[in-house]
């Protein structure tokens, strides 16, 4: 019988950990009468997922795109990678309805990176010589 596979904590069966956090968050307002925008949480499917041409920097650029079948609004999320730890998001919001909505607030990055609790080691990679690609400390 085989090893069982295990997960990067070195759990044999790791459970399903989801987040009820959304990785963007949006609130629109699209009745005047209303006091305060709502949070468009629900209803988004994806449209297309692509990565667009390098920048003139060599910067990697992907684009996720969102409709919402509750709110007339799609979303496109940006993200550059530079090979740095750093990234780089933006979100480009358009009303797809015939009247005005109001952003009234926008959040371009939300969410956690992990689930707390989390354990996880952080190491850099020591070589760069063929064969020995991983050498981690």
């Amino acid at each position: 019988m085989g090893r069982p596979v295990l997960s990067a904590n070195g759990r044999v069966h790791p459970p399903r950990e989801q987040s009820d956090l959304q990785a963007f968050e949006i609130h629109i307002k699209d009745d005047p009468s209303m006091s305060v925008g709502v949070p468009v949480t629900a209803g988004w499917q994806m449209a297309q997922a692509k990565e667009l041409p390098r920048t003139k920097d060599g910067q990697r650029h992907f684009v996720v795109a969102l409709t919402n079948t509750v709110r007339p609004v799609e979303v496109k999320v940006h993200t550059l990678l530079d090979g740095t730890s750093v990234m780089v998001r933006w979100i480009e919001i358009t009303n797809k309805s015939d009247k005005s909505v109001a952003l009234t607030k926008v959040y371009s990055w939300s969410g956690m990176l992990w689930q707390e609790g989390s354990e996880f080691t952080v190491g850099h990679q020591t070589r760069d010589e063929p064969g020995v690609e991983g050498w981690f400390q």
